[in-house]
């Protein structure tokens, strides 16, 4: 697997876009002379302008030989910044004014003529209109020069024609790209202009997005699963180095927490009564059971490493308060630092609710996703982005009052709930994708230090010690580990969440036939539920109830389907497989008349595996086998058969 996680490039950038190393300086070729002081009055006065006032230098400042307004203004800028590049931005700004309407003034006076008086200033003839402040496209021009801004796009929209993505600029304080909002937009206009209106606004921004999204300015967002963006520098995970950051490096986070170099002392915390309490007793008294503590520390080390995929979420459940959930959430929001944070609720990550259709705008940069007390009643008709989140698959982010565009969440999901909401989704691809973790602690009255909470576990201390047991001091691991107490909560709740594992955890043990048509397992459901939830009844249909039970069933090797070649399920003699097999099924509302249905001629359904391996190898049945059946079903460790009538 290692060798896996160091394949990724570490800026990803894709093919054809932005140069990994920025330079600042333009490769424009020079388009002004500077005057010196014996000629600045003659030319002044028009006097070395070649004949015909078609030579190279029109302005005293400025030296240009197009037509074009706009062009003009860019072709300014790019001679302010070969002289001024190292200025602020109001420095710039004013120089590029100046030259600006000097050249305006020149270009506009009257064009040359036969009866022009020797010596008589001449110019373009134009009109164009001066400027009383920097140009919008100039202001954006000059910000692209100083700073590196890119378009972060998706990879599958890269290398596209148009492509959208996220407006983002290096922070070489940070070490990071941050996405630029209005917040800089505005910054950047009291620099170059003071006081801006809405539409000197709008038409800066628009500039700065259309330049970062040209081909060449756009980059992927870095996918290398080994590097983890600590606040003092890139550590790899692999290499077990921590490398400088680099604009190389296209991250859009990092944790608010320095890695030590060294392992720190174990914290510890003072209570009320005067005794002591250290890292590892308080982790335990959350999850005082075998495997637990190491669960904690590698959920934490996920939500650092969030450029690996885990493929999970992580629920902290128990159905009471006091127990540390919240605690520890805390803890993990201080680790990863609050602004690589975002609180939301399962619903509207899904998309669901009157939020949904906005529910991601701000997962732009976050590296851990918290849902803080799970609504007990809540339901999750469907999941599919947040599977999709889950899984760091590409997701449409809309705002409001702005275009959508695609993005790449690098971000784990960790809820504290009191109760596990219940999902439309019963299938094993979505229980894969969840951790149940019970908190079992208690802490209530001289246990309860609320100062645990609200600053021991948030403290630099106690995230740098959690952080470096995550990333340096534990064996490397690529996913999550699933203790028992875990898993037996997951079971728990699949069955409380889908009746139909409900149904099959209930019956299966009296299920006795090697053979059982998808029909007498639906109606034995029906059956099941109205006497287990009255008035309840099937909520999907027929096929998706097939799908499901056999997916149960099949799921510990116990049973099994028989398919031809092309994976198709094969029908079964039943009279072969399950002579006798009846179920009784109740009459109809409209007044049928109820009774035993026998199933009998070739049907669809599932075999005990182990049965089914040994009629194949022996070309037989259990009709075949006759008297035999009953000392072939206890060889093979099961008990005699008694036909299930039900």
């Amino acid at each position: 697997m290692a060798d896996n996680e160091k394949s990724s490039s570490l800026a990803a950038t894709a093919k054809g876009t932005a140069p990994s190393t920025y330079k600042k300086y333009s490769s424009f070729p020079p388009i002004f002379q500077a005057p010196d002081q014996q000629t600045e009055e003659e030319m002044r006065l028009g006097l070395l302008y070649d004949e015909g006032n078609q030579g190279e230098v029109y302005n005293p400042d400025y030296l240009y030989g197009g037509e074009n307004y706009h062009k003009a203004l860019s072709d300014v800028v790019s001679y302010v910044w070969r002289d001024y590049a190292e200025d602020g931005l109001s420095v710039l700004s004013d120089v590029v004014v100046k030259v600006t309407n000097a050249l305006v003034k020149w270009v506009n006076l009257p064009e040359p003529s036969d009866k022009a008086e020797a010596g008589a200033r001449r110019g373009r003839g134009f009109r164009w209109p001066t400027l009383k402040s920097i140009d919008p496209v100039q202001a954006a021009e000059l910000v692209f020069r100083q700073e590196v801004i890119r378009m972060v796009c998706v990879k599958e929209t890269v290398d596209k024609a148009t492509s959208e993505g996220v407006l983002a600029m290096y922070d070489f304080d940070e070490g990071i790209y941050r996405e630029i909002g209005d917040g800089q937009i505005d910054l950047w206009c009291q620099e170059v202009v003071g006081a801006a209106n809405g539409n000197w606004k709008k038409n800066f921004a628009q500039k700065l997005h259309d330049m970062a999204s040209r081909r060449e300015n756009r980059v992927c967002e870095c996918d290398n699963p080994s590097l983890v963006f600590m606040a003092n520098g890139i550590w790899d995970y692999e290499e077990r180095v921590l490398r400088g950051f680099s604009p190389e490096v296209v991250a859009l986070r990092k944790s608010a927490t320095h890695l030590p170099d060294k392992e720190p002392p174990v914290p510890e915390h003072t209570l009320p009564d005067g005794s002591k309490i250290d890292f590892w007793q308080l982790l335990d008294s959350y999850v005082p059971y075998d495997g637990g503590r190491d669960l904690l520390v590698k959920v934490a080390g996920a939500a650092l490493r969030s450029y690996h995929n885990w493929r999970v979420m992580v629920t902290f459940y128990n159905k009471t308060g006091h127990n540390g959930k919240s605690t520890f959430l805390d803890c993990l929001k201080s680790l990863v630092g609050y602004d690589g944070c975002m609180t939301s609720s399962l619903a509207l990550l899904a998309g669901g609710g009157d939020g949904g259709r906005f529910g991601v705008s701000n997962i732009v940069g976050v590296s851990l996703i918290t849902c803080e007390d799970s609504d007990s009643g809540a339901y999750l008709k469907d999941n599919s982005r947040l599977k999709s989140i889950i899984s760091h698959d590409v997701i449409g982010v809309e705002r409001k009052n702005k275009g959508m565009f695609d993005y790449t969440p690098h971000a784990l999901i960790v809820c504290a709930a009191n109760d596990i909401p219940k999902t439309r989704d019963k299938g094993d691809a979505w229980l894969d994708r969840n951790i149940y973790v019970p908190f079992t602690g208690q802490f209530v009255g001289k246990d309860d230090d609320k100062t645990i909470r609200s600053e021991w576990v948030v403290s630099p201390e106690f995230c740098e010690y959690l952080a470096y047991q995550a990333l340096v001091k534990w064996d490397r691991y690529y996913e999550l580990p699933e203790p028992e107490e875990a898993a037996q909560l997951k079971r728990e709740w699949v069955l409380g969440n889908d009746t139909v594992a409900e149904f099959w955890e209930d019956v299966k043990g009296s299920i006795e036939a090697d053979f059982v048509p998808n029909e007498y397992l639906s109606m034995r459901y029906d059956e099941w539920l109205d006497a287990e939830h009255k008035g309840m009844r099937m909520q999907m249909s027929r096929k998706a109830f097939t799908t499901r039970i056999v997916e149960l069933a099949c799921a510990d090797g116990e049973w099994t389907q028989s398919k031809d070649a092309s994976g198709s399920v094969l029908k079964t003699s039943c009279e072969k497989w399950c002579p006798g097999l009846q179920v009784y099924r109740r009459g109809g509302g409209s007044g049928g008349a109820g009774g035993w249905v026998r199933f009998m001629g070739r049907r669809r359904g599932i075999f005990r595996t182990a049965v089914l391996d040994y009629c194949t190898v022996h070309g037989s049945t259990p009709a075949d086998l006759g008297s035999d059946y009953a000392a072939v079903r206890e060889q093979l460790g099961l008990a005699a058969d008694t036909e299930d009538n039900d």
